[in-house]
């Protein structure tokens, strides 16, 4: 079954409704790069589509390329917290914001093994 390779939405805010803001430790930029090299014969059949998503306090942006000549998959994640305060109105953003980036990084790619035909000899 498939798995995130580096989950970079670790935060777990559930939704309520808040009257104080919410704290984070600190602003943070978080990224990943994942190189997957493929076997000569398989290939990428499906691949998730490039994303941003943004709200005023958060940005989150996924690249996913398949260089074919070189069999290469590559996944570039980046997540940015701008502010370590989200005031308490703008709490539900968060979560939605935060609820998305899961659902992204759990998007799948799919691989292909390619196969060689077999000559078959015809018998008369």
């Amino acid at each position: 079954y498939p798995a995130c390779i580096n989950k970079l939405a670790t935060e777990k805010m559930k939704p309520f409704q808040r009257t104080m803001d919410f704290l984070f430790h600190f602003p943070y930029t978080k990224s990943d790069t994942t190189v997957f090299q493929l076997p000569a014969n398989h290939t990428v059949e499906t691949l998730p589509a490039n994303k941003e998503i943004a709200t005023p306090f958060s940005t989150y942006k996924r690249s996913c390329s398949y260089d074919k000549a070189n069999h290469r998959l590559t996944v570039i994640s980046t997540l940015v917290l701008n502010d370590h305060v989200i005031p308490a109105a703008s709490y539900g953003t968060m979560v939605s914001f935060f609820r998305n980036v899961n659902e992204l990084e759990e998007e799948t790619f799919v691989l292909r093994k390619e196969t060689q035909a077999v000559p078959v000899a015809a018998a008369f």
